[in-house]
């Protein structure tokens, strides 16, 4: 992916057989750094056995950090035969990086989203947010969907560590082909498609950021 931050540096992001490679260029077009984070040196949150698994890598609109999305899955255990069964998914953090260090400056838990029990429904399975970038102010975007097909964004703010929900209308046909992306400012953009016919639509997440549009 190439991204460009809100000082006009230019963010390319590669991907190897061991390796995410960073490079970050500055107005001016100069490297001014490299960053390799192996596969096999992912953080992991405590001294559990847990399995990491890179989801996605975005950069700091304002030009200052790298964000990685890392999903952790633990080994499950059959409990009639006490062997390895598969593996179950944990838990899920997104971490800051200083590209110029390449060292983790901060992290942030992201709770999956829990939907709501009917009366008499089994227990519904957490849902697991897919990351779709940063914000001004530190604000993650993430989205999900719930088994009844409506669309979620959760905006988490790494300065307050807290999250808000927010349903967005999307038809479910439209869920055929959709793809989202996320300004710098924080308005959300999506191309949504279905088997006749193709739409662009926008949410303005930015009115909601501190600070208000830009």
């Amino acid at each position: 992916g190439i991204y460009i931050t809100a000082r006009d540096d230019c963010v390319v992001l590669s991907l190897t057989r061991e390796a995410w490679l960073v490079y970050w260029f500055d107005a001016r077009g100069i490297l001014t750094s490299t960053v390799r984070i192996r596969r096999d040196s992912l953080p992991l949150p405590d001294d559990r056995n847990l399995i990491p698994s890179l989801e996605r890598i975005y950069p700091d609109p304002d030009g200052e950090g790298l964000y990685l999305k890392v999903d952790y899955y633990a080994e499950s255990i059959d409990p009639a035969t006490k062997t390895r069964s598969g593996i179950v998914y944990d838990r899920a953090y997104v971490y800051r990086m200083d590209p110029r260090t390449a060292a983790y400056t901060d992290r942030y838990e992201i709770l999956p989203y829990e939907p709501p029990r009917g009366r008499g429904e089994d227990e519904p399975l957490p849902r697991i947010w897919e990351f779709l970038g940063a914000a001004r102010g530190r604000n993650l975007f993430f989205t999900t969907n719930d088994e009844a097909g409506t669309t979620y964004v959760a905006v988490y703010n790494g300065l307050s560590k807290s999250m808000k929900r927010y349903s967005i209308a999307i038809e479910p046909e439209e869920l055929q082909y959709t793809t989202l992306f996320l300004s710098p400012g924080g308005i959300l953009c999506a191309l949504l498609g279905t088997r006749f016919e193709a739409r662009a639509v926008w949410w303005r997440f930015d009115k909601i950021l501190s600070g208000g549009p830009l």
